[in-house]
């Protein structure tokens, strides 16, 4: 499987702290059955602003580590762009990294509030080149109150990332049930862990793979997880 959302680079954001967890979450990563992780430390304007140079010697030292301790898994760089409406002209200066330095961008929006021009972004964002992925909308209360936000999205152009963690309610009981209703539309293009920590959604993997098999089936698993996410590192379209 191919992570294209985690927060395992140490000391960017308030994921991994330190070289010594990020060690630890690369192995409960890789005997969860992940083979490439695109590493998506938070951006967030005036608060985790590590750049693309900064983020990329992180990875290569990173890298190295992995192979030190026989940790089989090749990283990429990429960020979650926290939603500003200057974001994209960020993007395009080059400040902030494109998943694995593909057309895909990442972005999440506030949990709890309704970003009113969320359209013309995604609109801008295809304008300049970029495929908008919007992470985790099974999380958003406007999508949760109404599911049409996020068909508005896709119908604009965008792709979703779900997070595992939602199909055994990391989240909550209604960022679970919002997510199977997505799944159900098809309306979901990548999975990722958006993991944070040690012990957290890699070492819950092998519960949450059962339980998407039983209910998407295996090709569609494998689709999300593997076939869709390959495309971002290939640099290929899936619109």
């Amino acid at each position: 499987m191919i992570d294209i959302h985690t927060h395992i680079l140490p000391g960017i954001d308030d994921g991994s702290r330190d070289f010594d967890q990020s060690l630890i979450m690369a192995g409960e990563a890789y005997n969860a059955g992940f083979t490439e992780i695109i590493t998506t430390s938070h951006y967030m304007t005036n608060v985790y602003e590590a750049d693309k140079s900064t983020r990329e010697k992180l990875i290569i030292k990173y890298q190295r580590l992995l192979e030190k301790n026989d940790i089989e898994i090749q990283l990429h760089n990429g960020a979650e762009i926290y939603f500003s409406e200057d974001f994209p002209e960020l993007v395009k200066s080059g400040l902030i990294p494109t998943l694995a330095n593909s057309q895909y961008v990442l972005f999440e929006l506030p949990l709890r509030s309704k970003v009113i021009y969320i359209d013309s972004c995604i609109f801008k964002l295809k304008r300049m080149g970029y495929i908008p992925i919007i992470a985790h909308p099974e999380r958003y209360s406007v999508v949760q109150d109404d599911i049409h936000l996020a068909e508005e999205w896709v119908e604009c152009g965008a792709l979703l990332q779900a997070n595992f963690g939602s199909t055994i309610g990391f989240y909550g009981r209604r960022a679970k049930n919002t997510l199977f209703k997505l799944l159900k539309k098809d309306m979901i293009s990548f999975f990722g862990s958006d993991n944070h920590r040690v012990d957290q959604i890699y070492a819950s993997m092998p519960t949450i793979i059962k339980k998407l098999k039983r209910k998407i089936g295996e090709e569609k698993l494998n689709e999300l997880t593997e076939e869709n996410p390959k495309k971002i590192i290939e640099h290929k379209s899936l619109i």
